[in-house]
Parts: structure tokens; C-alpha cells; sequence
């Protein structure tokens, strides 16, 4: 029932991002404090350790800052184009993940993926216009961030999957708690 609650309540964070009318730098940080500090109070309840070693904690920097980057050009694209649009072009990391895994980790090319990566790409197209030169130069900047929140998430992901490959592998809570904070 708890997941249900809390995937209903993010589904609608692009739309709390368009009507608060704060800036997306102010927003971002303000979701990653008290995000963070939400954390740290679960952490410390739970008794958790959360500095396990400079590697982890270095990686968890890394993922902060990805996962800001994140946010921060994810609102500002929700600012041009609206959080539907750029809700959809954010989750094109999936297509970025896919072509990463293919290209550095050697994973296995399917008829599925052949088919779906240039169908996602003319999906992308026909919603973001075909005409791009009669597009306004905010549009063009809101997909333009909308792409690049893609990349920063990533970038974020990958950076997690790399932190939970150590010797020294943080508990979820531990690298989310630092992660934010940093």
C-alpha cells in the first residue's frame, strides 16, 4: 500500500514543479535538502552506518551530482515545455542505458531492442514537432534539457550500478542518504 501511496504522490511531481512558480535551480535543491535530510532522520532511526569507506562515498558524490544535474535540467525543461513532454523525454534513458549496455558492457543486441530504440526515436520526433525551425527557442531549449535530463539519469544510474559493485557495498538507504546530502 506504501509503494502504491508513493508512486501516486511522484507521478505528480512534474505537475507540483510547473504550478509551485519557484525557479528550477530553487526547486531542485529544495527537493534534494529535504529529501536528504528526510533520509538522514530514517537512516539515523534505523541506526544505519553511513560512511562505509572513500570509495562509496566518492561514487555517492559522483551519483549526487548526476542526480541533481538531473533534476535541475528536468524543471527547467518542465518550465518550457510542460511536464508531460518533459516527462517523456526524460524517460528516454531507457534508450541511453540500452545503447550503453551495448557499446561497454557487451550486452546482447535482440530483434526487441533493434526494433524499439528507432520506433522510440520517431515517437520522440512526431511529439516534439517535425519542424523544428518553426519551433519557439524555448521549446527547442525545453527538449533540448528534456534529453539531457535523460543523459544526467543515466549517468546516475550507471554511477549507482558501479557503487554496488564494490567490496564495500553501502545498504540502499546509506547511499541514498549520502548521495542526496552531498
Amino acid at each position: 500500500m506504501e509503494l502504491m501511496a508513493g508512486a501516486f504522490t511522484i507521478s505528480f511531481s512534474a505537475v507540483f514543479v510547473k504550478l509551485v512558480g519557484m525557479g528550477p535551480d530553487a526547486i531542485s535543491f529544495y527537493r534534494m535538502a529535504f529529501g536528504g535530510i528526510c533520509l538522514l532522520i530514517i537512516s539515523k532511526a534505523r541506526k544505519e552506518k553511513i560512511f562505509t569507506g572513500i570509495r562509496p562515498a566518492l561514487l555517492a558524490l559522483l551519483a549526487g551530482i548526476f542526480f541533481a544535474l538531473d533534476l535541475t535540467f528536468w524543471h527547467r525543461s518542465i518550465q518550457y515545455i510542460g511536464p508531460g513532454l518533459a516527462t517523456i523525454l526524460a524517460n528516454f534513458q531507457v534508450i541511453f542505458l540500452a545503447v550503453t549496455g551495448i557499446l561497454f558492457f557487451k550486452e546482447r543486441v535482440t530483434l526487441r531492442l533493434i526494433l524499439s530504440i528507432p520506433l522510440a526515436m520517431t515517437g520522440i520526433l512526431l511529439l516534439c514537432g517535425l519542424q523544428w525551425s518553426s519551433l519557439s527557442s524555448n521549446y527547442k531549449a525545453g527538449i533540448l534539457f528534456g534529453l539531457i535530463t535523460a543523459m544526467c539519469y543515466t549517468a546516475f544510474i550507471l554511477t549507482l550500478r558501479y557503487l554496488q559493485t564494490g567490496t564495500t557495498v553501502p545498504s540502499t538507504l546509506s547511499t541514498m542518504v549520502t548521495m542526496t546530502i552531498f
